[in-house]
């Protein structure tokens, strides 16, 4: 367990963490040996000023990417649940690690306000802190949702991504 104080570049005075992934490297599990805590990189999504912060615990550090595409979609930001609607422009919110078709691991994430789904390499993501404009990151549609959905996660079984649409199932 430790305490991680994120820099002054990488949080903003409204930063909201909404969400933790985290991706141990290398691990061999045919072994008993246990793996170090140091191996592993955590994935955060800050929704009120939308962006990834990768953390490298070996290295102790973190930096923020953003991207156009983890902001929130207008056209989405009206919530249908039990009836009731409601307004909520949250950004990125959704984050999984999934192998992606040519079996490199790619990070899947989504805006709540929005219902597409989008990845990025995790290799793009562990170059560290991009010293010009974030907007150059390879990030790819993946697909459309039928609605809204905050939760994101992999079935590690078949690579499936799993969520909850907002409007069929509130």
């Amino acid at each position: 367990i430790r305490t991680i104080t994120l820099p002054r570049e990488v949080k903003r005075p409204n930063t909201l963490i909404a969400n933790f992934i985290f991706d141990e490297q290398n691990t061999d599990f045919s072994t008993s040996a246990h793996a170090s805590c140091d191996n592993m990189y955590v994935y955060m999504a800050d929704t009120t000023n939308p962006g990834i912060i990768v953390y490298d615990a070996a290295r102790d550090s973190a930096w923020r990417l953003q991207h156009p595409k983890m902001y929130p979609d207008p056209d989405y930001g009206t919530y249908r649940v039990a009836g009731e609607y409601y307004s909520l422009m949250d950004g990125i919110l959704g984050l999984a690690v999934a192998a992606s078709h040519n079996f490199q691991k790619s990070l899947y994430f989504q805006a709540f306000a929005s219902t597409r789904l989008f990845s990025v390499p995790i290799a793009e993501l562990l170059r560290g802190p991009n010293p010009g404009d974030d907007s150059d990151l390879p990030v790819t549609l993946a697909g459309h949702k039928s609605s809204q959905s905050a939760a994101l996660c992999t079935d590690f079984r078949d690579g499936s991504l799993v969520f909850s649409p907002v409007t069929e199932t509130a």
